[in-house]
């Protein structure tokens, strides 16, 4: 690839690292190696270029490329990452920088949708009627924007609402009914960025020291049930009922309260790629990126979602 023009780089600095951003069509792309130090990798080239070749398939050309820069020791070929493709490549580091990195990038992202238009080109789009938004997917980005606005107080509302809006349109350079269909998700995306601020911290409280008797009794039971989960894997595994690559089981129990004791009801393995959790501890884990589907898992998530929120709307609507 040709010698990429540098000149107007813009410097972004992530705590103790500070980016040469190499300038693409008026957009900052980071250097694969500055990732890696500002995730605070012990080898940030190599680790990093490991981690990409390990996910290359979830990147678009949108969100890297290989170009020639200007180094030390001459012209070399240097992958680059633009914002959104910094993002994604951080979801799958498990640093402890990690986290705050992507917040860090989101937070750039959401300040270029926030510019005033004379400061950011908009795309402006001149599409069909049948090109647009459909009504479902209309539903669904005012379900998202509207069901987590109503959840803060009655006076912040309305202006999280417009807000909301204003950042498709500061976006797309068009209302949010005349955004093209195959931009559905990116739409989606800018919008649950927005919600995702409406999120309060729950308070935690502190929890009281145990006393003598119950430490007694927490440790007899934990030592029953360990013995009984011992046993039923010892009896699943000589049944036959052992996958070769099994590292997780789940078991339900039964309390025998004339007794005081605890039997081991039923006994299965979960599947590697399995999670146990909640609908709502599911909906945090991807949101904040602690649970990272692949892009077709994600995609059928969002299509169920969607078509339910469509069918619940449509359901509450007069006949």
């Amino acid at each position: 690839m040709a010698l990429a023009n540098t000149s107007g780089a813009s410097a972004l600095a992530f705590q103790s690292t500070t980016f040469d951003a190499v300038m693409i069509d008026g957009k900052p792309w980071l250097r694969v190696h500055q990732i890696g130090e500002a995730l605070e990798y012990k080898h940030p080239d190599r680790s990093m270029t490991n981690l990409y070749n390990a996910n290359k398939d979830e990147f678009t050309d949108h969100m890297t490329a290989v170009v020639k820069l200007d180094t030390a020791g001459g012209a070399q070929d240097t992958r680059i990452f633009s914002l959104r493709g910094a993002h994604l490549l951080a979801m799958f580091a498990r640093t402890a920088k990690a986290a705050e990195f992507r917040r860090w990038v989101l937070d750039i992202l959401d300040r270029e949708i926030e510019q005033p238009a004379a400061e950011q080109p908009t795309n402006t789009f001149t599409v069909q009627p049948s090109d647009k938004l459909s009504g479902a997917q209309q539903i669904a980005l005012r379900a998202l924007l509207e069901i987590n606005a109503k959840k803060l107080p009655h006076a912040q509302q309305a202006s999280a609402m417009v807000k909301g809006w204003s950042k498709l349109k500061a976006h797309f350079g068009v209302s949010y009914r005349d955004i093209p269909a195959e931009r559905f998700v990116e739409a989606m995306s800018i919008m649950a960025r927005h919600v995702s601020s409406f999120a309060q911290a729950e308070p935690v409280e502190p929890k009281p020291a145990p006393d003598a008797e119950l430490a007694r009794r927490a440790f007899a039971l934990s030592a029953e049930i360990s013995g009984q989960v011992q046993r039923s894997v010892f009896e699943a595994v000589l049944a036959g009922n052992e996958p070769g690559d099994c590292l997780r089981w789940i078991f339900s129990l039964d309390l025998d309260r004339g007794q005081k004791s605890h039997t081991v009801s039923w006994l299965a393995p979960i599947e590697r790629d399995a999670v146990v959790m909640n609908l709502s501890q599911l909906s945090r884990a991807i949101g904040n990126g602690d649970l990272i589907p692949g892009a077709d898992d994600l995609l059928a998530l969002m299509n169920a979602c969607t078509a339910q929120i469509s069918r619940r709307l449509q359901a509450s609507l007069p006949h």
